[in-house]
């Protein structure tokens, strides 16, 4: 399978996306239902899967590192807490992460980027 190189952008739109169509989750990456966590969610934009994919599939990998760290800037994450803890709050709610994953876009390179 030829995976197309992706933007940090489109993996973040496609990524509330994602969500939106999914559903979300919080504690684990994916649900037996289908709905995935904030990392579930742009694995899934990126690789197809809501875990990164072992070796062969994972061109992206830069291109979704660079969206993490615009999301991370969004959030206002610092580096002492992850992106699953955010996910995670006990007060978080799926509109959340949909709109900071839709913000985080807008900052975004709309074209890939080079490693």
């Amino acid at each position: 399978m030829i995976i197309k190189l992706k933007s940090p952008q489109a993996i973040l739109l496609d990524a509330a996306g994602v969500i939106d169509s999914r559903g979300w989750v919080q504690g684990e990456m994916e649900s037996n239902g289908g709905a995935v966590c904030v990392i579930g969610a742009l694995n899934v934009a990126t690789y197809g899967y809501s875990e990164r994919p072992e070796y062969a599939e994972r061109r992206n990998d830069h291109q979704v590192d660079r969206a993490t760290q615009c999301l991370r800037l969004v959030i206002e994450l610092d580096s002492g807490n992850s992106l699953p803890e955010w996910n995670d709050r006990y007060d978080r709610k799926k509109l959340d992460v949909v709109d900071a994953l839709r913000k985080a876009a807008k900052s975004a390179p709309r074209t890939p980027v080079r490693a």
